[in-house]
């Protein structure tokens, strides 16, 4: 599994590798914000978890990630469809839910599977004479080999089409048709979808992400420790917020493993600092260490409290400051990242409610008072 993410990592010209203790139950925000290469190679994990008999070539499909708010899923689309001698049809595409563990068509109940095409050796010498002879596959378009007493190929999109044959021994092209299509323009009443689904590309931004995929939806896949919220609130803005609760608060006790934090009372909740080093800096003393941590108490909540943590690079080799690591469902273990911000979730429950009430509610108030009050 290591060797099929790594070869898809670098097709798609990223860095990021993952273990092969990665399984299902990874599917976070964390590598939905990755981008388009950390999902693939997510699709690529339950695949072998669900087909593990099934052995994708990533240079064999065009590999593409749709996402909306309630949906993510991964389209395996074969570059190159191949119907063999005596048959008519058969299943090349392949798509991977990533909210539902899903791999379609192989867990539909009904599937005959097969149906779907497995190329033989043979095949495969076939498929790489066509290409080299009929100059296949070609961006944008499906393209359809038919093996008959020569290769039928059939070469279309949306708006054109191409049609030809080429001989099996000598490769000799013979005259097609082509053409395009008149595209009928879409009335107004099909063009309005409050909840589109959208593609990902290799440039498509964290926070583009986060604006087509809702948090809450990836909350409700996430029941772990912690959950990077990084796009939501930035390593810069979190140090805005500690230095205006230092600079305009006062101090006060709320828990019983330290006291004397650094407080600030907003409108409608509370907002306490607590020491990186713990109970080291007993009365959060700002000379002995910074604050990492920043806990908002609203007792009008059925969830009281938030607390948000950073790991500020470099820390991680600082034996004194806690940088938490996890253990999932399955026993696999994952841990926060330098440079970026962590919604805590000590009880695994009520992540995505914790969320949508960070997101909607207390980064609001925060933005607007310290603003208010600089």
């Amino acid at each position: 599994m290591k060797t099929i993410s790594i070869l898809v990592c670098i097709l798609l010209n990223i860095t990021l590798l993952f273990s092969q203790n990665q399984t299902m139950d990874n599917t976070t925000k964390e590598i939905m914000i990755q981008g388009k290469g950390a999902i693939i190679a997510y699709a690529f994990d339950i695949l072998e978890e669900k087909v593990p008999l099934l052995k994708i070539n990533p240079k064999d499909y065009e590999i593409n990630v749709w996402v909306n708010k309630t949906k993510a899923f991964v389209e395996f689309k074969r570059r190159i469809r191949f119907i063999p001698m005596g048959k008519v049809s058969l299943d090349h595409d392949i798509e991977v839910d990533l909210i539902n563990k899903k791999v379609t068509p192989f867990e539909d109940w009904s599937y005959d599977k097969s149906r779907f095409f497995i190329p033989s050796e043979k095949e495969k010498e076939k498929i790489k004479f066509v290409k080299k002879h009929a100059g296949i596959p070609v961006d944008g378009f499906d393209c359809t080999v038919f093996e008959r007493e020569d290769y039928h190929i059939s070469i279309t999109n949306e708006h054109s089409y191409n049609q030809f044959h080429i001989d099996k021994i000598t490769g000799e092209k013979s005259l097609g048709m082509e053409g395009s299509y008149t595209v009928q323009p879409m009335l107004e009443n099909d063009t309005h979808d409050e909840d589109p689904i959208k593609e990902i590309y290799d440039s498509t931004t964290q926070e583009e992400i986060l604006e087509i995929i809702s948090i809450e939806t990836l909350a409700n896949l996430n029941m772990d420790e912690f959950i990077e919220i990084t796009a939501l609130l930035s390593i810069k803005e979190f140090e805005k917020i500690k230095k205006f609760i230092l600079n305009k608060g006062d101090r006060r006790t709320y828990r019983n493993i330290d006291n004397n934090n650094p407080h600030y009372h907003f409108d409608d909740f509370h907002a306490y600092l607590n020491s990186e080093i713990g109970q080291r800096n007993l009365y959060n003393d700002p000379e002995i260490s910074d604050f990492n941590e920043i806990t908002i108490h609203d007792w009008n909540r059925d969830i009281q409290y938030y607390t948000i943590r950073i790991v500020r690079k470099g820390v991680i080799e600082n034996e004194l400051i806690t940088v938490d690591i996890g253990i999932r469902k399955d026993s696999s273990i994952y841990r926060m990242k330098e440079s970026n911000v962590y919604l805590l979730n000590p009880y695994k429950k009520d992540l995505n409610v914790k969320l949508k009430y960070l997101k909607e509610h207390y980064l609001v108030k925060l933005r607007d008072q310290i603003n208010t009050n600089r």
